[in-house]
């Protein structure tokens, strides 16, 4: 992921987001948030909801699994051959493809799509895992529970907005939806697009260009599959031994890693 991309040059990122000129933050803003809502639209239309439908849905999993990663990055090519012009074209086809290999971990993992929750736990997680520490996974896990507990009323409040419309409906509703997904997604894309403006600096860095925007897209791909799968396999582990139980273990593993750390 970026987090990755930014140890490879170390300051120039960090230097290089903070001038982005105000017509590309702009930009940005905007193409995250209508990437993130196309993605939650075409994952509506194409995310098999009933039981029936899991068994093949793995498998296929299991067999395109990379070849998500390789699609993600043939769109970062584009983007990283036509620049940020290319972005609102980009992102949109980038983020839903990580989308869809996102929602094939959650399947993997047992998640059940006929509940409205879990389609929006898996747009969730573009917001999980980004921060500017240098040791990414102490950091993210002191700080997992927390964006959890942070997301599930507003993850509750637009599942029952999806669980009380129609597919079609939804699908046919134009770029402002419901004020309640609105605020959703937008709190989704307040956090995606931190990653999004270092792709786009890192893409801009020589020492990053040369790898291409390919190999950047790769691994943004890669990161979001690992963070589902961290996401989701919890989630398992409490549908199996409850809550409370995975939580106590969760939060004796932080301490441990805290006395470690000191």
């Amino acid at each position: 992921m970026v987090l990755k991309l930014s140890r490879l040059v170390g300051k120039p990122i960090e230097a290089a987001q903070q001038v982005m000129p105000p017509k590309v933050q702009s930009l940005v803003n905007t193409s995250v948030q209508e990437s993130l809502i196309f993605s939650l639209k075409t994952m509506l239309k194409t995310v098999p909801s009933v039981s029936k439908d899991a068994r093949g849905f793995i498998q296929s999993s299991k067999k395109t699994k990379s070849f998500h990663t390789i699609l993600a990055g043939l769109s970062g090519g584009v983007g990283g051959f036509f620049g940020v012009i290319a972005l609102p074209v980009e992102l949109p086809a980038s983020t839903c493809i990580m989308l869809r290999s996102i929602t094939k971990i959650a399947k993997e993992c047992g998640e059940d799509f006929s509940d409205p929750k879990t389609l929006l736990e898996c747009v969730a997680i573009f917001s999980y895992g980004e921060h500017k520490s240098d040791d990414d996974d102490t950091d993210f896990n002191s700080m997992y529970f927390a964006q959890r507990l942070a997301y599930s009323k507003l993850i509750n409040d637009a599942a029952k907005y999806l669980a009380t419309h129609s597919a079609s409906h939804l699908l046919s509703a134009k770029k402002d939806l419901a004020p309640v997904l609105i605020t959703f997604i937008a709190k989704v894309a307040s956090i995606f697009k931190i990653s999004i403006s270092k792709k786009i600096v890192a893409e801009s860095v020589p020492i990053i260009g040369s790898i291409g925007g390919s190999a950047i897209n790769s691994l943004f791909s890669e990161h979001y599959s690992s963070v589902a799968r961290y996401h989701f396999g919890i989630r398992s582990l409490e549908r199996k031994y409850g809550k409370n139980r995975i939580k106590t273990i969760y939060d004796g593993f932080g301490r441990k890693q805290s006395i470690e750390a000191s």
